[in-house]
């Protein structure tokens, strides 16, 4: 079961970094819009689908878009050597998604609804029971007792404010993501702080 939860965790907290530059946060503007758009043509589809295949067909459509613009910030990113073209265009076009999620649950209410439908779904799909977060928590509170360094922690508070969050306890969540956000400024937390803040809270 930890396993499973563990693995859920480093799926969905991974991969994330900080804005590139100038240009790359001039092109995100537009982005937002068309992405937002570009979710909803099949609103039908799994949350897990809309999130990840469809956003890979979103990604290109605008790629194809704004080709030209995209080759103007193709210096404000580091590649490792002997990526494709193909692998180049992926890494810039997911940093959109992942650079703009602030934005995305201020302006996209089918993003934010995707995202908790998504959560829901993995949850039901692993059978992540009430029961079982519980003795999720009570291990992770564990382990913030013993844990030495950021490192460590910068896992850890994620983790916890994932377990508050499914346990719908959303100010221990917001806690704890806001803890994750002090030591390492992912967008994926900051756009939890903002789904908790904009919309749970005000429940």
């Amino acid at each position: 079961m930890h396993k499973q939860l563990l693995l859920l965790l480093l799926m969905l907290f991974s991969g994330f970094s900080k804005a590139q530059g100038v240009k790359f946060a001039a092109l995100q503007k537009k982005f937002v819009s068309n992405y937002c758009s570009c979710l909803q043509s099949n609103p039908r589809l799994s949350s897990k689908t809309i999130l990840y295949n469809k956003t890979d067909t979103c990604i290109l459509s605008f790629m194809s878009k704004y080709g030209e613009e995209f080759e103007n910030f193709v210096g404000e990113f580091t590649f490792d050597n002997g990526m494709t073209g193909y692998e180049k265009g992926r890494k810039m076009g997911k940093f959109l998604v992942y650079d703009s999620v602030d934005e995305l649950v201020a302006q996209c209410p089918f993003y934010v609804a995707s995202l908790k439908g998504y959560i829901k779904e993995e949850s039901k799909a692993l059978g992540i029971s009430a029961e079982k977060i519980d003795t999720a928590l009570t291990m992770f509170k564990q382990l913030e007792l013993e844990i030495e360094n950021d490192e460590q922690r910068n896992l850890l508070y994620p983790a916890l404010g994932f377990m508050y969050y499914m346990k719908v306890d959303y100010p221990k969540a917001l806690e704890y993501f806001e803890k994750a956000n002090r030591l390492n400024k992912t967008t994926v937390n900051k756009g939890f702080i903002e789904v908790i803040k904009q919309y749970d809270l005000k429940k």
